[in-house]
């Protein structure tokens, strides 16, 4: 039996014990999910190991190293509660950090290119299926932003013969807000299948992956080609 073949029924035994879980919370299912577990972990601390810490503390750039080594030692001490405030430096330069680059990485990641790409789309050059296009998503993204805007939400009101009524201001943000909760349910539904599609694929394309091996375990019993 070649490495391939082990690696193949290997593959097997492990697809069948995720899928057990259909059946109920069970002891197989349990180590194959550690085995998954393990495995990532153990995977991705070599790959620090080999290609961070050691590719660059024996570099020629090995001082510049030392202080976030340092960082790290001092955030092991938020284990012990005796040393622990000697953990806040890393702590705060950890939030700090993550902070601004979450910041950033909305303003200059999301927000400028996806504004920039909903201007873009309202233009003439393509002819007017593209322009229609391009008035669409420019439409549907200022309904969704309207739709979770709470001035939107804060609708006036007036009271007429005993009743509350909205006023016209108050019945257009209502119908804006409608409009934009339409627009999001369309993208998250879009968003469901496309990702309904992929689990689908990968449950399909594991199943077969099963019964190749069987069919190849059969042929090779009966001696069929």
């Amino acid at each position: 039996m070649d490495a391939n073949t082990m690696i193949l029924i290997a593959g097997v035994v492990v697809t069948l014990a995720v899928f057990s879980y259909l059946l109920g919370d069970n002891v197989l299912y349990r180590w194959a999910l550690a085995l998954l577990v393990g495995s990532t972990v153990g995977y991705a601390l070599a790959i620090v190991v080999r290609d961070v810490l050691l590719a660059r503390l024996l570099g020629a750039t090995r001082g510049f190293y030392l202080v976030p080594l340092i960082l790290g030692a001092l955030l092991l001490l938020k284990g012990f509660p005796r040393f622990a405030a000697a953990g806040n430096l890393s702590m705060g330069f950890i939030i700090g950090v993550g902070v601004a680059v979450a910041i950033s990485g909305a303003v200059l990641g999301t927000i400028i290119p996806q504004t920039t790409a909903t201007g873009m789309g309202v233009t003439l050059q393509g002819g007017w299926a593209a322009f229609l296009d391009g008035v669409l998503i420019l439409v549907g993204t200022i309904l969704a932003l309207f739709a979770f805007s709470p001035r939107v939400r804060a609708t006036p009101a007036k009271e007429l013969g005993g009743e509350v009524e909205l006023t016209r201001r108050g019945q257009l943000g209502t119908w804006v807000q409608q409009l934009g909760r339409v627009f999001i349910t369309v993208a998250l539904a879009v968003a469901f299948g496309g990702a309904l599609t992929s689990a689908l694929t990968m449950f399909v394309g594991r199943w077969w992956a099963v019964v190749e091996v069987i069919l190849d375990a059969v042929s090779r019993v009966t001696g069929a080609n």
